[in-house]
């Protein structure tokens, strides 16, 4: 039996996709990865082979990794990738070329592509079984938001379409800094701010995204009460066949990436996510992030992650995790499943964020600390000591007592 190749695909330096890379190796899957130069996944033992990631040739970076690595599954780990499959998806449709339907069994259905990768589309679902989503519209004026708000009232969030990690979310609390609000956002939106520091960072990409993409859509949204939670989910053709979730402990911000979280079962979260993955015809993993009702446990949608997110990479002993779920679909054989899995209900403090801080101050005995010990190069790259005299199992969570 041919052994599946996956290309875990990324134009970021965020540690998803290595994590990603080692869930899928652990799986069965042959990995290639395609990164920026200075990315730890060219110097880290999962991969089996590297391509770098050329910001001002991206596309054409992507398309030659795909040509030489002939792989049966894309796995994007950013918003950025993930547009760029799409334009090379069009590019390959047009030409009739089989790359098209590589790019369709590894995201989906085409008629999704515009849906998941725009924030301002997120009400076109409300409609779904299952689904609850926040009052939303685009909004291209004050006098629009105002209107808005007047009808719906506050609190509300406004957005950009095409940002990730809580960048570009105002919160509107009080009417009048609404015009404050909204110039501040139209800065973000004609993209000076971020130009300036793309050219501070040598950020190639940001600079030509901007000119060649157009102005980012702006949307608001209603402010869904309760406390934040997401999933990941593993598709196919329309199916969820493994599934993740956690609620949020910690985060760095109110809008950011989740330090410390906990895993539970979910249900709400998952009726939601298969009702879109059905409807829009997903395959490959996504995420979705949800806000809980504190009383009804009702789960509110709050955004899609139409890519691999932070916890993507967690064993689920004794189901299949997401990436051994994706190799079964393909018809590879599954390696041996792991002996345990991340448990329900205990804090997971996630790598590299959380770096111990969070734990330690919550006080929290018990935290699974989820540190790629595996893969030294890893955790240098971070910050981290490898571990010295102490052997993991491959794709282990490493438990510490307290922040360790």
């Amino acid at each position: 039996m041919t052994t599946p190749v996956v290309l875990v695909a990324h134009s970021l330096l965020w540690p998803n996709a290595a994590r990603l890379a080692i869930a899928c190796k652990n799986a069965g899957f042959s990995v290639a990865a395609i990164a920026r130069r200075e990315h730890p996944l060219h110097k880290m033992r999962s991969p089996d082979r590297t391509f770098v990631y050329l910001p001002h040739d991206a596309r054409g970076s992507l398309r030659r990794a795909i040509e030489l690595c002939r792989p049966q599954l894309i796995m994007p780990c950013d918003d950025r990738v993930v547009t760029h499959l799409h334009a090379l998806h069009s590019e390959y449709a047009r030409a009739g070329n089989p790359t098209a339907k590589l790019i369709e069994t590894s995201l989906g259905h085409p008629d999704s592509y515009e849906i998941v990768r725009k924030r301002s589309l997120l009400g076109k679902l409300a409609f779904l079984p299952g689904v609850r989503i926040p009052q939303g519209d685009m909004v291209d004026s004050l006098s629009r938001l105002k209107a808005w708000v007047a009808l719906h009232g506050l609190p509300a969030l406004l957005k950009l379409d095409g940002r990730t990690g809580g960048q570009d979310l105002i919160l509107l609390s009080k009417r009048a800094d609404l015009a404050n609000d909204y110039l501040n956002m139209k800065v973000r939106q004609c993209g000076m701010r971020a130009l300036w520091n793309a050219i501070r960072r040598g950020d190639v990409e940001t600079i030509l995204s901007e000119w060649r993409d157009g102005l980012p859509a702006m949307s608001v949204q209603s402010m869904a009460p309760g406390r934040p939670a997401n999933c990941a989910v593993a598709c196919w053709r329309g199916e969820v066949i493994s599934f993740v979730a956690v609620e949020t402990v910690r985060a760095r911000s109110t809008f950011g990436v989740a330090t410390l979280v906990r895993r539970v079962e979910g249900g709400a979260m998952r009726a939601a996510a298969e009702s879109i993955v059905r409807h829009l015809g997903i395959s490959g993993m996504c995420g979705f992030d949800f806000m809980i009702d504190e009383d009804s446990q009702e789960a509110t949608l709050v955004e899609i992650n139409p890519r691999a997110t932070q916890i993507n990479h967690f064993p689920l002993a004794p189901q299949a995790d997401l990436s051994t779920a994706l190799l079964s679909a393909l018809g590879g054989r599954p390696a041996a499943a792991p002996p345990f899995s991340t448990p329900y209900e205990t804090p997971i403090a996630l790598f590299p964020q959380a770096c111990g801080s969070d734990a330690a101050s919550l006080g929290l005995a018990g935290v699974f600390h989820d540190a790629p010990h595996e893969e030294p190069e890893l955790l240098m790259y971070y910050g981290h000591e490898p571990l010295r005299g102490e052997q993991l199992s491959s794709g282990s969570v490493a438990v510490r007592s307290g922040a360790g």
